[in-house]
């Protein structure tokens, strides 16, 4: 419990440390949304999307970490095991709005096998002190849009 008249933490504090945690930001991307309806076609039984609009990294690719979650479930679809990797995507507290079902595409990473490989927002964490925003992320697309 604080003294009287006094703060744990003091104003701004978040805000001060916003570039540390930046800075470990270290990989760069997009993130876009399929923000229109897809268009049937009876004939195909394909469901055609136009593309997707980009709302982070628009101009050129932005800043972001990801890391592995840890978290690891397999699902049997057909005769196949599907196995959904979980992961923590951070950019900076200051960017759009983020929504489930957006896709996170990272175009560069000290691992060469992360970039171009898609992941999809699961969650979007909120919190009062906030220096980061942290996005869960799974390796699978969502099932409805």
């Amino acid at each position: 419990m604080p003294l009287p008249n006094t703060r744990v933490f003091s104003p701004g504090w978040d805000a001060h440390h916003r570039p540390v945690a930046e800075g470990g930001q270290t990989s760069l991307g997009i993130i876009r949304r399929q923000d229109a309806e897809g268009v049937f076609d009876p004939d195909t039984m394909q469901t055609t999307w136009p593309p997707p609009t980009t709302i982070y990294g628009v101009d050129e690719p932005a800043q972001m970490r990801i890391v592995r979650d840890g978290v690891e479930t397999t699902r049997q679809v057909g005769e196949r095991t599907v196995v959904i990797r979980s992961y923590i995507v951070a950019i900076p507290a200051g960017a759009p709005e983020i929504r489930i079902n957006d896709e996170v595409v990272p175009s560069t990473a000290s691992d060469p096998r992360l970039p171009d490989k898609s992941l999809w927002v699961h969650d979007v964490r909120y919190g009062s002190q906030v220096w980061e925003r942290d996005l869960v992320c799974q390796n699978t697309p969502p099932t409805t849009r």
